[in-house]
């Protein structure tokens, strides 16, 4: 599975994390989501450092975010 990889390169854990957020919203698979969350896991020392290169993986960030409060607000209602 998924949890078996380490990524270290922070642009690829962007990568990843857009990959798996695409399908997440395509699918709505549960799994999807996880994979998601794994790949941004990254220390926060390692993003700033990446510098613009951590690009990807904040836009990738800002959209897990965005999809978990767009499912909170769906299932409240």
């Amino acid at each position: 599975g998924f949890s078996r990889i380490c990524l270290i390169d922070i642009e690829q854990n962007g990568s990843a994390a857009r990959f798996f957020l695409d399908l997440w919203q395509a699918t709505g698979d549960a799994r999807y989501r996880a994979a998601a969350r794994w790949a941004l896991r990254a220390p926060s020392s390692e993003v700033v450092a990446a510098g613009v290169h951590a690009a990807r993986f904040g836009s990738a960030l800002n959209q897990y975010l965005w999809l978990v409060d767009l499912a909170k607000e769906s299932t409240i209602k």
